[in-house]
């Protein structure tokens, strides 16, 4: 039931882009019911997502650390497109996964 309703919420956010009335998705279940049960199951977990994004987070980018390690300790360093390339998306993966790590920590305490 959940996942019927989550579907139905998207499918209702791209209504546009799937040309799908929205008259269709109203008879299957109303948005009344739905909006409701994302609602609470969103309250409940809440922090158990915070922490599995924030931790996911912070192992991208140790990897990419290191990733940038290995490729300024190897002989080529960055003579090779490759490495460039590498590096390059290694610091943009930083860049990302660090502001994910402490999007939780600089949220409000209400907003879990």
């Amino acid at each position: 039931m959940m996942l019927l309703s989550v579907l139905l919420i998207t499918a209702r956010l791209l209504h546009v882009a799937l040309a799908v009335p929205l008259r269709m998705l109203e008879e299957v279940i109303p948005m009344e019911y739905l909006v409701p049960a994302v609602a609470e199951w969103r309250d409940g977990h809440g922090k158990a997502l915070g922490i599995i994004v924030s931790t996911s987070a912070i192992v991208s980018a140790a990897s990419s650390s290191i990733l940038i390690w290995m490729i300024l300790k190897s002989r080529a360093r960055l003579s090779i497109t490759y490495h460039r390339l590498v590096l390059g998306m290694c610091i943009a993966d930083m860049l990302w996964s660090l502001s994910f790590a402490h999007f939780n920590i600089m949220a409000p305490s209400d907003m879990s």
